[in-house]
């Protein structure tokens, strides 16, 4: 409440010595420096105060309010020595120079004077408002800035509108031909008349003093005109001047029929002889750099004529004698290349009527090739005039057939696309300029099963390398197929280059075919990706598929994995719900298992398998007497979804009443089967590879002097119980999977997901024991707790011999070749036949479960798929190659002496090429196989013609 009365008065540090205070309200009493309070009005001025800190009271209806200030009336401390000034702490300084405004500044202090006496003022303020000025007279002479010409011309010129650089000052003062120009350290006159002209510019300083001798330069702009035309050449220039004698020159570049030219030295054109000289000059058309030299031609009366013909292999002129290549040198450096695809081979270079036609044969990009890998090339003409520059409206490349990796493109056209039709998607390359290429094929084969032939392709390029490209196709019937029974019914693609080469898109597949044919997963739009190799591989990826084998299920982010090797993989999430009805260890159960779970399995024919592990919810009724409600108890299950059928099993623990594992399975188009207490889903498993099994009596060697031993019993379909007996033990393990035994040497317990059971026998004597069972056993082993595993193996013969004392997986690798042939344990034999893929070193592997122990059983040497044979009795006639072969399809690569490499694919001995007749040619010729392998290529050459 105290800013009721408003007290307003100096707070802080002031000069007034008798400051003035007021207030709102009446009936007060004030007080100053503490003194005994006196009656007071407002406002009140007090009497004259001594420097110090003083404070001032003011009390009216009850309320009180005060303010303390300190009086300060001493100018502040300022010593000024040059520039340098040195102020009271906590005073703000300024400075101007004579009477111009003062402005905030600090020590030291340079502003930038013209020569001459000027005062300089340094004002140091307080906190108070009270202030100190000092004045220095300072007197300045510095040298005057010294004018430089660094650029221009001198002399005559042929430039109307010239550029001039200075150097020296600041800023400039310019006059031309005596009249003032603005003008900064560069200069370029306005459009001048022939004649002579004088341009004279002081440079000038930052604090302005001028330079008093100016530089000057004096220049004579010559009379010139910008084009020429003789018979069918047209020559424009910036300048062409007559030098007195009825020739015209010039120094500058020149435009012949849209032939950019740039001389060393003065073109000369004399109109009345027809004769054209321009030495040293580089002969480009647009980017393309065709070569170097001196050109010196008279212009024939006719309209068109052929300037030059120009082998781009030797870089030579095939139409002139004598040193050639010093006349015109086509150096390697030189960037021959249209949009960036190269030139190569014979290129002719004709003058028509004011334009420039270059015919000549382009090299596609490196990613184009015939079976052997070998690069390709197609016809290119194209044109260019002064007005329009290069236009290449008939640059046009085709090709009855090319290969990108494996994948074969039919009937390849491209043709150039010009800067005024927008962007170029790019699925490849990270940019895409304004020069490109976009073309198309009538078809893009995939070489798997069937040959997968995409129609409707696109394909552009820039720079000389693939863009993008895309393609669709839709197949009748149910699809093609990839192998592993999976199937494509629809595909739209595009295309990367690699390496490795990557076909991607999106698909609609099936696979797993039934007994009836029809496919029993069905994924209807997936992304799809083949990658170029040996093996081969594509993968299909999707958010949702749908499995039916009598139970609908939908998929989630499903993926399918196909190789040419015979592999197929799967994976993905799976979410579904079975009823549990039965008894349980403690009462009845009624309720429902939800099942939200991600798996990775295999295909193998019409038969396939997935484990899964996930977190499970149950929800219903437990019957203890009275029932128990439940819902939302979610623990770690596992289980199957197979060719076989879908089973899941989980420990459940209600209302503290421990049900064990519980869970239930059906097979495909049977009854659920509830499984209460002791669940296994051994039985609903489909392995790729299976062992032996036998019921009965095994026996199985103890080790001796060990303080521990594990005897594993592995069953066929789940735990089994057995009794173990031999050298005074007897050990008979629980009839439930789950249960447990112990006695004061062996203790027993048991895996579901393992199908096995395990007896620990406690510092047991060595020798032969005897295992016995009512159910089927696939394996019976012993080892040391905690000791390495024995694995040792052979292959001989086509037969694997293994001898292992723990389950170990087996696996084939190789390069291309990672496939699982089965779990095993034990002493056994297993029939082997290597995958096929490419040929060289391949090793069997045993992956022991238990800790992942990688062990290393045979190596063997794998023979890669034959290549085709070489064909033979290859021969030219005219325009018709001939050869012999066994093979179904073949690639006949040709390469004229004009600089063209063609290719095609024929399934026939004899293949008719046009044009090649005149001409000497290279064939090769190669067998395919029916993924696109060749074998050694059959040769063969024309006579020269």
């Amino acid at each position: 409440m105290l800013a009721a009365l408003a007290l307003a008065g100096p707070s802080g540090p002031t000069n007034d010595n008798t400051p003035t205070f007021t207030w709102e309200g009446t009936g007060a009493t004030c007080a100053v420096d503490g003194a005994d309070p006196t009656p007071c009005s407002s406002p009140v001025t007090l009497p004259p105060l001594v420097d110090g800190p003083h404070s001032f009271e003011v009390t009216a209806g009850g309320e009180r309010e005060a303010r303390t200030f300190r009086v300060d009336t001493v100018a502040p401390e300022l010593t000024v020595d040059g520039p340098s000034f040195t102020a009271e702490d906590g005073a703000d300084t300024t400075c101007a120079v004579g009477d111009a405004p003062a402005t905030p500044c600090t020590s030291p202090w340079s502003p930038n004077l013209p020569n001459g006496s000027h005062a300089l003022h340094v004002t140091a303020t307080d906190a108070a408002g009270n202030a100190t000025t000092r004045t220095r007279m300072v007197q300045v002479s510095v040298s005057d800035p010294e004018t430089t010409i660094t650029a221009g011309p001198s002399g005559d010129t042929e430039d109307a509108q010239p550029l001039f650089a200075f150097a020296g000052g600041a800023s400039y003062v310019c006059t031309l031909d005596g009249v003032a120009v603005e003008c900064g350290p560069s200069f370029q006159t306005p459009a001048l008349n022939a004649g002579e002209h004088t341009l004279t510019v002081a440079a000038r300083d930052a604090a302005g003093n001028v330079d008093p001798t100016p530089a000057q330069r004096t220049f004579r702009v010559v009379a010139c005109q910008t084009g020429v035309t003789l018979g069918a050449v047209k020559i424009a220039a910036k300048c062409l001047a007559d030098d007195g004698t009825g020739t015209l020159v010039t120094s500058g570049a020149i435009k012949l029929n849209g032939i950019t030219l740039n001389p060393e030295r003065q073109v000369r054109i004399t109109p009345e002889t027809r004769r054209i000289r321009i030495p040293g000059v580089q002969l480009k058309l647009g980017t393309i750099v065709l070569f170097r030299g001196n050109l010196d031609f008279t212009v024939p009366a006719e309209a068109k004529f052929r300037l030059a013909t120009i082998d781009l292999t030797n870089h030579t002129r095939t139409d002139e004698g004598g040193d050639s290549e010093a006349a015109l040198d086509l150096e390697g450096s030189d960037d021959s290349n249209v949009a960036g695809f190269p030139l190569k081979g014979l290129a002719t270079l004709d003058l028509d009527n004011g334009a420039t036609v270059l015919d000549a044969n382009i090299e596609l990009p490196e990613v184009f090739t015939d079976a052997e890998g070998k690069g390709l090339t197609g016809h290119l003409k194209l044109s260019a005039d002064n007005e329009q520059g290069v236009r290449l409206d008939e640059a046009k490349v085709t090709a009855p057939l090319a290969f990108i990796g494996k994948l074969e493109l039919h009937d390849l056209f491209v043709s150039f696309t010009d800067k005024g039709t927008g962007p170029v998607s790019s699925t490849c390359n990270t940019e895409t300029p304004g020069l490109r290429w976009e073309g198309g094929a009538s078809a893009i084969v995939v070489p798997v099963p069937g040959n997968l032939r995409l129609e409707d392709v696109g394909v552009g390029f820039a720079d000389g390398a693939l863009s993008h490209a895309e393609a669709t196709w839709k197949p009748s019937g149910d699809g093609a197929a990839l192998g592993g029974g999976v199937k494509v019914q629809k595909l739209s693609v595009s295309l990367c280059t690699g390496p490795p080469l990557v076909l991607a898109g999106r698909a609609a597949l099936t696979a797993l075919p039934g007994a009836d044919g029809k496919p029993r997963l069905t994924i209807p739009d997936a992304g799809l990706k083949f990658t170029a190799g040996d093996p081969w591989t594509i993968r299909a990826e999707a958010p949702l598929a749908n499995l039916n084998l009598g139970t609908p299920m939908e998929f989630k982010d499903l993926y399918v994995a196909v190789n040419s090797a015979g592999g197929v993989d799967f994976g993905g999430g799976v979410s579904f719900a079975l009823d549990l009805k039965g008894n349980v260890v403690v009462g009845d159960l009624e309720a429902a298992l939800r099942v939200d779970a991600s798996l990775k399995g295999f295909f193998e024919g019409s038969k396939f398998n997935a484990d899964l592990k996930a977190t499970g919810c149950f929800g219903g009724t437990l019957t203890v007497g009275a029932p128990i409600p439940f819902s939302d108890i979610c623990p770690q299950v596992d289980g199957v979804i197979s060719s076989t059928g879908i089973a899941v099993c989980g420990g459940l623990v209600v209302g503290g009443h421990n049900l064990g594992r519980i869970g239930a399975g059906l097979k495909w188009g049977g009854p659920l089967e509830f499984m209460g207490s002791a669940c296994d889903v051994g039985r609903w498993r489909v392995e790729k590879s299976a062992g032996a099994a036998a019921m009965g009596e095994r026996t199985v060697r103890v080790p001796a002097g060990e303080r521990a031993v594990l005897v594993a019993v592995e069953g066929a379909d789940r735990a089994p119980q057995v009794t173990l007996s031999g050298r005074g033990t007897s050990v008979t393990t629980a009839a439930q999977p789950t249960g447990t035994t112990k006695t004061a040497t062996a203790a027993s317990f048991s895996s579901t997901a393992q199908r096995t059971t395990y007896i620990a026998l406690r510092a047991p004597r060595g020798g032969r024991y005897t295992v016995r069972s009512s159910e089927p056993i696939r394996s019976v082993s012993a080892a040391p707790l905690l000791a390495p595993a024995k694995v040792r193996g052979a292959l001989r013969d086509g037969v694997l011999r293994y001898r292992t004392d723990q389950p170990v997986k087996l696996i084939e690798r190789g390069r291309g070749v990672n496939r699982v042939l089965g779990t095993v344990t034990g002493k056994g034999l297993m029939r082997f036949t290597p995958a096929t893929g490419r040929g060289g070193t391949r090793r069997i592997e045993a992956i022991v479960e238990r800790n992942g122990e990688r062990r290393t059983l045979a190596t063997y040497t794998a023979k890669g798929r034959a290549k085709p044979a070489k064909p033979s009795k290859v021969s030219v006639k005219h325009n018709v190659i001939r050869w012999s072969g066994k093979s179904q399809r073949y690639g006949v690569r040709v390469s004229v002496s004009d600089g063209r490499d063609l290719f095609f694919l024929t399934r026939g001995r004899t293949l008719r090429v046009p044009g090649i007749d005149r001409r000497a040619v290279s064939v090769r010729v190669v067998g395919l196989r029916a993924d696109n392998t060749h074998g050694p290529a059959g040769t063969a050459r024309s006579p020269k013609r």
